[in-house]
């Protein structure tokens, strides 16, 4: 089984439990291309029924999927916004 498609089982089984908001640390790192693709695709299709907060390090997947985004930058060279 994929990275990809592990953590798309994991993003079910959380979804089972029916949350009002869905966490997500990172939900696409370490995955190929392909299983980026769909990751995006499948919170994509869950954000149009339920709240989801990404905290992830490519911004670029966040926007991906979520209709609004927030940015927040803290560390060396950073102050927190």
């Amino acid at each position: 089984m994929s990275r990809g498609d592990k953590r798309r089982l994991e993003i079910g089984m959380c979804l089972a439990q029916e949350p009002r908001l869905l966490l997500l640390d990172e939900p696409t790192a370490g995955m190929a291309r392909a299983d980026t693709n769909n990751t995006i695709d499948l919170l994509k299709q869950i954000s149009d029924e339920r709240d989801i907060t990404i905290v992830h390090h490519r911004t670029r997947h966040a926007r991906g999927v979520l209709a609004g985004t927030a940015h927040h930058r803290a560390g060396p060279g950073h102050t927190a916004r």
